[in-house]
């Protein structure tokens, strides 16, 4: 029986490169097959509005940009799709109004960085991406380093097939997030107090993972981290609060109106609905959405495992029950059901999982 005492330094060499060959597709499927989402455009736009463009110099930045990333069939669709998809792109100040992408400074910065190397906003937007979603798959991977091997070979096709992959083609911030919150769990499991001040670093990248800061600064609590958990926490809810206040113009009612209900006006006024019919249909929708996905069923499997299998607090089931109350709090303010608000979430119940059955294939103890 390969029992982790009887891992090998060789062993564990061979599941790095296991690791490792994967990690590789991971980042070339992103970059070979980008989704290039409607998003591209948003954060190409926020990237060049940090170097100081706006109005009609951004937009015509941003488009030229996207225009030279995808081909021409991509292109019409990204800008003729629907009434929405036009507007953008033939008014400016509608792109300049999408302002709140900038809010995820982590990301936007990531992609000026990564535009040194690709020569395009556009392309940087999924380079990230792809390259955050092979780093993810090293460090959850590197969680289970010293599982029994039959258990450790199909992690990573299983943490690519639910989801990891589709993010790692998307240019929007939740592949980097992700990856983040993986390295706060990675660090907190050694050096709790090192991944207390790191926990800023979330809503620098997704402003809306200020609510998984407070869940995970619980997990990473004690007594003797008191000091930690406040300068995490204060500099947590700066980062947020200051983000806010430079990017995100729009109230909370009119963002879920334009998300789930009457989307906006050519002038850019968004209709608030007094009809309580209204929102009950964008949580029904949500729901109904949430579940049809494969991975929210991951997501109750793993908080009932972490649940009956948490010995202390301070562990991956810890994280797990942390991440999907952030699930359920991010569901109630924002009915959304799609995956990837979701994936921290998936990819910790999958890591819960694959402990709870090397828990139970454990050989038994001798008698004596």
């Amino acid at each position: 029986m390969f029992t982790v005492a009887q891992t090998t330094s060789a062993s564990l060499g061979a599941r790095v490169v296991w690791l490792c060959l994967w990690a590789g597709v991971v980042f070339g499927y992103g970059v070979v097959e980008p989704k290039h989402n409607w998003d591209m455009i948003g954060y190409t736009a926020s990237a060049y509005g940090y170097l100081g463009l706006e109005g009609r110099g951004l937009h015509e930045a941003a488009y030229a940009d996207v225009r030279g990333a995808v081909d021409e069939g991509r292109f019409r669709r990204l800008t003729e799709r629907s009434d929405f998809h036009r507007m953008v792109y033939e008014d400016p100040a509608a792109l300049e109004w999408h302002g709140y992408y900038r809010s995820r400074a982590g990301y936007v910065l990531a992609v000026l960085l990564a535009s040194l190397f690709t020569g395009s906003m556009a392309v940087a937007t999924y380079m990230v991406s792809a390259a955050a979603g092979a780093v993810t798959l090293l460090l959850c991977g590197g969680l289970l380093l010293r599982q029994r091997l039959w258990l450790f070979l199909p992690f990573p096709l299983l943490l690519s097939v639910f989801d990891l992959s589709a993010l790692s083609r998307h240019s929007t911030p939740d592949m980097l997030a992700a990856m983040t919150a993986a390295a706060v769990v990675c660090v907190g499991l050694r050096r709790p107090g090192a991944a207390l001040l790191m926990l800023p670093l979330l809503p620098f990248i997704r402003t809306d993972y200020i609510l998984l800061v407070p869940l995970f600064a619980g997990v990473l609590y004690s007594r003797d981290l008191r000091l930690h958990t406040a300068v995490g926490l204060a500099l947590a809810g700066g980062v947020y609060f200051g983000l806010s206040a430079l990017f995100d113009s729009r109230g909370y009612l009119e963002m879920f109106n334009y998300s789930f209900i009457g989307g906006f006006s050519p002038a850019m006024d968004i209709p608030v609905s007094s009809d309580i019919g209204d929102y009950l249909a964008a949580y029904r929708d949500g729901l109904r959405e949430l579940a049809s996905n494969i991975s929210t069923w991951v997501i109750l499997l793993g908080a009932l495992l972490a649940f009956k299998g948490i010995s202390r607090r301070h562990s991956i089931e810890g994280f797990t029950l942390a991440a999907v109350i952030f699930v359920l709090l991010h569901f109630a303010l924002y009915p959304s059901g799609l995956y990837r608000f979701y994936f921290v979430a998936t990819m910790l119940s999958l890591l819960t999982l694959f402990r709870a059955i090397s828990h139970w294939n454990k050989p038994p103890t001798a008698a004596g």
